[in-house]
């Protein structure tokens, strides 16, 4: 039993070590959690993949902050995003799919009277 489980960890660990990293984003503004754990990543059943991070490709006081979003469309991952999703600053973004498959972004503006971003950016215009 012990050879059986042996085998097959060093099964498990060479097809990872296998696996090659791919860049899907640049960011940065570090804070990614903010002691939060959202749901940033999205894989549907025809294969596509949404992956959202909240991006800045300033320094500090980082005034273009806000939900970089990035999609796998079966075959191939689109360019590295270079703005984000939404027309004012943000952070800590998730991804949502309603019932009916709508898919769209909720993220924090900072401000006191509004926590949830304008339900906006309806991911590829869904």
């Amino acid at each position: 039993m012990k050879k059986i489980k042996l085998l097959l960890l060093l099964t498990i660990c060479a097809f990872v070590s296998k696996a090659q990293p791919i860049l899907i984003g640049k960011t940065t503004y570090d804070n990614q959690s903010n002691a939060s754990s959202p749901n940033r990543l999205q894989i549907r059943s025809n294969g596509e993949i949404y992956a959202a991070f909240t991006g800045s490709l300033q320094s500090s006081p980082f005034n273009d902050r806000g939900t970089f979003l990035q999609s796998f469309n079966g075959t191939n991952w689109q360019s590295l995003p270079t703005s984000r999703v939404e027309s004012r600053r943000t952070g800590f973004p998730a991804l949502v799919v309603t019932a009916t498959g709508k898919q769209f972004i909720v993220a924090h503006d900072g401000g006191m009277d509004s926590l949830i971003e304008e339900l906006m950016a309806l991911v590829h215009g869904q």
